[in-house]
């Protein structure tokens, strides 16, 4: 299973997904992950700050360039992620999978693609990715 974490500098998995500015692509095979790329988001230079209160017009904004980066991805693994990229990754069979503590990304590859260490829903309230 192919899985991408999201990282900012290799060390922990990054809180939100928007603002990750890397991918790492991992191999899952047999419980163990393999670091197969580096990805960048460029999505990330584009987001803003997250805020927890919805918003009273909902704004679905442009995911291209984070579904590209991930397209050969069976599940995207983050501490945080607004609906509307969840509800995007879903709808190309991409799981989006959150995390429930700091966890080296390897780690979170290894307990995402094994279904531990997640999240129940989560999701974030606000317009970004």
């Amino acid at each position: 299973m192919r899985v991408a974490v999201t990282c900012d500098d290799l060390m922990p998995v990054t809180c939100h997904l928007g603002r990750a500015r890397l991918f790492l692509i991992y191999d899952v095979t047999d419980g163990k992950p393999v670091l197969v790329e580096q990805r960048p988001n460029n999505h990330a230079a584009r987001s803003r700050r997250c805020s927890k209160a919805p918003k009273k017009v909902k704004v679905h904004h442009d995911h291209a360039d984070v579904l590209a980066a991930v397209a050969d991805c069976a599940m995207v693994v983050a501490r945080g992620m607004g609906k509307s990229i969840a509800e995007d990754l879903a709808a190309r069979g991409i799981k989006p999978a959150l995390i429930d503590r700091d966890l080296r990304p390897f780690e979170a590859a290894t307990c995402a693609a094994a279904g531990r260490c997640l999240k129940d829903g989560g999701l974030c309230e606000c317009e970004d990715a």
